[in-house]
């Protein structure tokens, strides 16, 4: 299943509606199912089991009377080729429709109502044969407004119908009969009517006041038809198809086929033009059987399906659809659609010159973790439209300031003079390897990358710089172009700088955006590093994969050698292929963080006795926010290393961890001492702190505002003797609520918003 989608999209086009039309026709969830399209008159046998299983006989018969006319009679006499391609036929036999149908009719159904007639048309149709088709053929021409004259060889309309016996009780025809007859037709029994060349049929019109004909009763001998039953003769006449199926729902379908073809010779269009899904055609519909229980066909204890009987066997029908990326997708089943719906809405959102852009929320909460791509059976991958919406968004100037504005500050703080180092291995000016641990690993665990930068020093004496940084996914994942370019043009001069050395990463989102992006060699360090060792931790865990390995049909191997090389099994609890992303993909934890938990409940396996291993850092952490017990991959290396995070760590945390981290190395590995940065002592609540985490509102951020306003002087008193002061260094105000406390401050609130103002000493003079 599943693949890369061959399309390019990208901001440019992703406003075209050629474009549209092609991803679009890859959603398959809208093609007909299986049995509605084995029928030739398309009835929705699965819309029909779904209301007979609920209980709603009215609505399955009011979808029987709307599917197609005489679905009274086709109950008792369809041969039911819908059951031929019924996918609960491997599981216990396929679903007993005409039962279903019978036992809907029969405790539903009632005299037919008076139709809501159309204008009349000045024409009359003539048609032979008062059986099924020429029945089929009167009733939907006469809804069309014309006149029709239904000429029938005996006394009595039906044709073969009749001679069914005991299969079709006289009542359920005769119902079909009353409904067309309210209809404007004229019946003649009694007339024998036979045509055999193009000169009788045209006498035989003249004779009856007729403008078109159809020969229900078959092709006169010697007369060859053209498309769609056309006969060559001075007015529009068309017959019934040599060799053609007759059964009664071919019948039906045959009639309607003739007066679509009528109507639209007298009407001067062409006869062919978009009928090329009419009838019975095939599905590209894709349904999933794995894991449904086989069940056996209900049998009816009377001969018949009682209600109880038919919800029963209708609770059978297994629905069939594809829904597979929706399935596997917390963000797809948040917003309730599949694909072709989300496709139509991006399109309709990025379209929308004024006005509200309603689907921007939906555009800026998927994880672009490119699973959706992987189950598709036509991998249909929706990162690739949402990636180029966000992008088109940002050029055009629709993206709300605020969405990704957190993320991508932190990102420039990785970047940052703070955070940022770019050095070759000691004592060297150059580096055959270079180790870049990626902006999350130095948020959450700075002492692993100071471990792992000696392992590598000692694997590789005097090959090995440091980076330290970001990639620059962020900004890829923001749609931000501009702030991407900017991020690679450091990443990349810093790389030149160095000699252009092999990158070891520890993220495997960092190696593919810097092979894929930048160009550069970059692999994980857990490739160059390993055992023999003792593993501390459990011998055995469950692998989960993150979202950087779907498509790297070698990831597992590798990350099971390298803990192999500890001494650890691992099992892989699913493939890298059908992985669900931990949360933080496509910014979802910074623009949606119940969806990104959503995530990372799908995702958690293992057990207390089996803990979960990854190899993404970030799914670690999300992880063990939500509960679970999970290892980092390159842990297993320093299992007792002191320091270890075994927690979510803040987003204050985060950044300070970096920039510790920077001071550290200086001074560990390359003996220099940064300038000392002075901090002031905050005292908060837990319940402050959740807040904070919650709003995106950093320790540094509540610091600024202090120092601002003690420097200054520059805040408010609250009745309760609280200070209350603002700072906005961009594009944020922050308020802070708060008191000296010993040699700190007590902070008792803060929030932001994205007013700009001004506090002022002057009050307004009121004019006397």
């Amino acid at each position: 299943m599943g693949g890369r989608m061959d399309l390019h999209i990208d901001p440019h086009n992703i406003t075209s509606q050629e474009l549209l039309r092609r991803v679009e026709r890859l959603c398959i969830q809208e093609e007909p199912p299986y049995c509605a399209a084995a029928c030739p008159l398309g009835v929705d046998a699965r819309g029909l089991c779904g209301l007979v299983a609920a209980g709603d006989l009215e609505g399955a018969y009011a979808l029987l009377m709307k599917a197609a006319p005489f679905m009274r009679s086709i109950a008792y006499t369809c041969p039911a080729p819908c059951r031929r391609d019924c996918k609960r036929d491997e599981l216990g036999g396929a679903i007993e429709v005409n039962l279903l149908e019978r036992a809907v009719i029969e405790a539903c159904d009632k005299a037919p109502k008076p139709p809501l007639l159309l204008p009349k048309k000045s024409a009359c149709i003539g048609v032979v044969g008062g059986g099924l088709r020429g029945m089929s053929a009167a009733l939907h021409l006469a809804k069309k407004g014309y006149k029709v004259k239904l000429f029938e060889a005996t006394d009595a309309l039906g044709g073969r119908l009749r001679r069914l016996g005991d299969r079709l009780p006289e009542p359920v025809l005769q119902r079909d009969i009353e409904a067309l007859l309210q209809h404007p037709v004229e019946v003649l029994f009694g007339r024998r009517v036979e045509l055999r060349d193009a000169a009788a049929m045209a006498a035989f019109a003249q004779q009856n006041g007729l403008d078109a004909l159809y020969l229900s009763t078959g092709l006169p001998e010697g007369v060859a038809p053209s498309g769609y039953g056309i006969l060559e003769a001075p007015l529009p006449v068309v017959c019934s198809l040599p060799g053609a199926l007759r059964s009664s729902v071919d019948d039906v379908f045959a009639g309607r086929a003739a007066h679509t073809t009528l109507d639209r010779l007298l009407q001067g269009v062409s006869p062919g033009a978009g009928r090329e899904r009419e009838g019975a055609v095939p599905t590209r519909l894709y349904t999933n059987t794995e894991g449904i229980e086989s069940l056996p066909a209900v049998s009816p204890a009377g001969g018949a399906y009682t209600p109880e009987e038919a919800a029963r066997e209708a609770a059978r029908c297994i629905a069939c659809a594809c829904m597979e990326c929706v399935k596997a997708c917390p963000f797809m089943q948040r917003h309730g659609a599949y694909p072709k719906k989300y496709l139509r809405e991006v399109y309709n959102n990025l379209s929308i010159a004024m006005g509200t852009h309603h689907a921007n929320g939906m555009i800026n909460t998927c994880a672009l973790c490119g699973q959706c791509g992987a189950v598709c059976p036509n991998g249909l991958d929706m990162r690739a439209m949402f990636r180029a919406a966000r992008r088109h968004m940002t050029d055009s100037g629709k993206m709300p300031p605020s969405t990704f504005e957190f993320a991508l500050l932190d990102m420039d703080y990785s970047l940052s003079e703070a955070c940022f180092l770019a050095r070759p291995a000691p004592a060297g000016d150059r580096c055959a390897h270079l180790f870049f641990p990626g902006c999350q690993l130095c948020a959450s665990e700075p002492a692993l990358v100071q471990a792992l930068y000696r392992d590598l020093l000692a694997r590789f004496p005097g090959e090995v710089g440091l980076l330290l940084g970001c990639c620059g996914i962020m900004a890829l994942w923001a749609g931000d172009d501009k702030r991407f370019e900017a991020a690679a043009a450091q990443l990349l001069a810093a790389h030149e700088a160095l000699g252009r050395p092999t990158v070891l990463t520890g993220c495997l989102n960092c190696a593919q955006t810097l092979r894929d992006h930048l160009g550069m060699e970059a692999v994980g360090v857990w490739e160059v590093l390993g055992g023999p060792g003792d593993a501390r931790e459990p011998t055995q865990m469950a692998l989960r994969h993150a979202c950087g390995g779907r498509f790297d049909p070698g990831v597992f191997g590798k990350v099971a050698a390298f803990a192999a090389s500890l001494g650890c099994a691992v099992a892989e609890e699913q493939t890298a292929l059908l992985s669900t992303c931990c949360g933080y993909g496509g910014l979802l934890a910074f623009t949606d963080a119940a969806l990104s938990s959503e995530f990372t409940a799908a995702g958690v396996t293992g057990s207390d006795e089996v803990p979960v291993l990854t190899y993404c850092i970030n799914c670690r952490d999300l992880l063990l926010k939500n509960g679970a017990r999970a290892r980092y991959l390159l842990e297993l290396l320093h299992p007792d290393l002191p320091g270890l995070n075994r927690r979510w760590p803040t987003w204050s945390e985060r950044q300070q961890n970096r920039s510790a981290l920077k001071r550290a190395l200086l001074s560990d590995v390359w003996g220099e001492d940064m300038p000392k940065q002075a901090h002031i002592k905050l005292i908060y609540s837990p319940a402050l702190a959740d807040k904070l985490e919650r709003e995106h509102i950093l320790l540094s951020d509540l610091t600024a505002a202090i120092e601002v306003a003690e420097r200054s002087g520059d805040k408010l008193v609250r009745p309760d003797g609280h200070f209350l002061t603002y700072h906005r260094p961009l594009n944020v105000t922050f308020w802070v609520e708060y008191l000296p406390r010993g040699e700190g401050y007590e902070v008792f609130n803060a929030y932001t918003h994205r007013m700009a103002f001004e506090l002022t000493n002057k009050i307004p003079q009121r004019e006397e």
